[in-house]
């Protein structure tokens, strides 16, 4: 019941202990945010981004709207959904 949106959001330091723990520091990719209703709060929830973003290769887009391609979200706070 409800509707729940995944987001790519601007990294945010708050995620730097999980990406620590999850050995993803050369990673240069974007927040991946969960909200569970229009009027929710965001949740920082892990990682977005492309492969070669994820793996460090790639700087993220700082320009709206993001490129056309294939992003991954890389969770990084468990979810129970």
């Amino acid at each position: 019941p409800g509707t729940r949106s995944i987001g790519v959001a601007p990294y945010d330091p708050a995620l730097d202990p999980a990406v620590v723990a999850a050995r993803l520091t050369e990673a240069t990719a974007y927040a991946g945010v969960l909200r569970e209703g229009p009027t929710d709060p965001v949740w920082l929830v892990g990682l977005a981004g492309t492969d070669d973003q994820l793996a460090g290769y790639a700087a993220p887009v700082t320009s709206r709207p993001l490129p056309d391609g294939t992003y991954r979200l890389v969770g990084l706070i468990l979810l129970s959904l």
